[in-house]
C-alpha cells in the first residue's frame, strides 16, 4: 500500500498537542508510574515547567518500568 501525501493535508495525520498524553517531568513519582501502567503507547512525549511548550523529549514505556 503507498502513502498517497498529494491526496491529504497536514492537519488530517498530525495529533494536536492538546491530544497527546505527555510525562509533566514535575509530575509526583507515583502519578507518572499510574500514567505509564495505565496508557496504551510505548512512547510518551516528556514535557517540563510549561507542559504545553517545554517538550524535553520521547522516552520509551517499557524503559521506564524496568
Amino acid at each position: 500500500r503507498v502513502l498517497n501525501l498529494n491526496q491529504r493535508t497536514v492537519s488530517s495525520i498530525m495529533t494536536s498537542r492538546h491530544d497527546i498524553e505527555h510525562i509533566d517531568l514535575n509530575a509526583p513519582e507515583a502519578e507518572i508510574r499510574t500514567l505509564l501502567e495505565k496508557n496504551q503507547h510505548t512512547r510518551l512525549v516528556v514535557t517540563g515547567e510549561d507542559e504545553q511548550e517545554e517538550l524535553l523529549g520521547v522516552v520509551h514505556v517499557i524503559d521506564l518500568l524496568q
